[in-house]
């Protein structure tokens, strides 16, 4: 009877430790801005920052996006639900969202490097967001201010902040 219970006992111990039980998981990534005219306003530089869910499983909630001035000021604190429309505060498997700069900030600052701090969760032990500052230079029409053709676009990773 003994080794009956032991190795019942033993079967959902082994049982229990192969199922893969949620663990919420966060974390805070930095982003490099920039949001500036130039050529006295007919160029355009401004960035998006792009969020994917890469994984096949999970849900990554995207809690907060602070974005600082290059004095260290902050110049826009969105939360979570307080989004510009169009840009998705929640991604499950495979999906993506962009939030763009200009959205935020509706005209640039007097100084153009600025920098975003995002803090993520996630109800998925192994899973996190792949985020990146997508800049985009466009031509523009220093009158009217509407952007023209397309001139340059550049990537950068966000990194890891620590924990």
């Amino acid at each position: 009877m003994k080794r009956a219970l032991a190795v019942l006992f033993l079967a959902i111990f082994l049982f229990l430790g192969k199922l893969d039980f949620a663990e919420a998981v966060e974390g805070t990534v930095g982003c490099s801005l920039y949001y500036a005219t130039r050529l006295e306003g007919a160029e355009i530089t401004y960035t998006n920052i792009s969020f994917r869910n890469l994984a096949s499983r999970g849900t990554i909630t995207i809690e907060k996006v602070d974005i600082y001035q290059s004095d260290g000021t902050l110049a826009a604190g969105l939360a979570s639900g307080k989004y510009p429309s169009g840009f998705r505060g929640s991604l499950g498997p495979h999906q993506y969202t962009s939030l763009r700069l200009t959205d935020v900030l509706k005209t640039p600052p007097a100084v153009p490097g600025l920098q975003a701090i995002v803090s993520w969760t996630t109800d998925s032990a192994g899973v996190s967001p792949m985020v990146t500052s997508v800049f985009l230079t466009f031509g523009r029409d220093p009158k009217t201010g509407v952007e023209k053709e397309s001139r340059a676009r550049h990537v950068l990773p966000c990194v890891t902040m620590g924990r």
